[in-house]
């Protein structure tokens, strides 16, 4: 669930490349069937320009090689499982300057009482995220 710092470095690059032509989320947040998420996971999975890694024991990790999202889907045993989210890294123009979002959204068929608290931990985890590039731009 925790991105390198060579991630974070080709992240940069890529929201260099989306300033003008930002990507757009997949889908919009909601109920999903279980098989519903089983094949959008091996359609994700097969993908070239896609890397996938286990984050943890009840998760999968995808992250994009290019400008479409990054997926993070769950694992059998996982409270929120099926479960799937998806996020994309806008840059945009602010009266300060440029600036960074992550958005994100997902599909759940499982409890989504689970679904909700993994998602509170995914945008902690974003925030986390985005502080950890504002550290970096600092140093640069």
């Amino acid at each position: 669930m925790f991105l390198t710092v060579a991630s974070l470095a080709m992240c940069l690059s890529i929201l260099a490349a989306c300033a003008s032509d930002p990507p757009v989320l997949p889908f919009t947040e909601g109920a999903a069937s279980a098989a519903e998420l089983q094949r959008l996971q091996a359609d994700i999975e097969g993908r070239h320009s896609v890397s996938c890694r286990n984050s943890g024991q009840f998760e999968v990790v995808c992250e994009s090689k290019s400008r479409g999202p990054d997926w993070s889907f769950t694992r059998p045993g996982h409270p929120a499982h099926p479960a799937v989210s998806a996020t994309i890294w806008v840059w945009y123009q602010t009266p300060q300057g440029q600036a960074i979002r992550i958005d994100r959204t997902g599909r759940y068929g499982g409890d989504k009482d689970a679904y909700e608290d993994w998602k509170t931990q995914l945008v902690a985890h974003d925030k986390q995220t985005l502080e950890t590039v504002d550290e970096l731009a600092a140093v640069k």
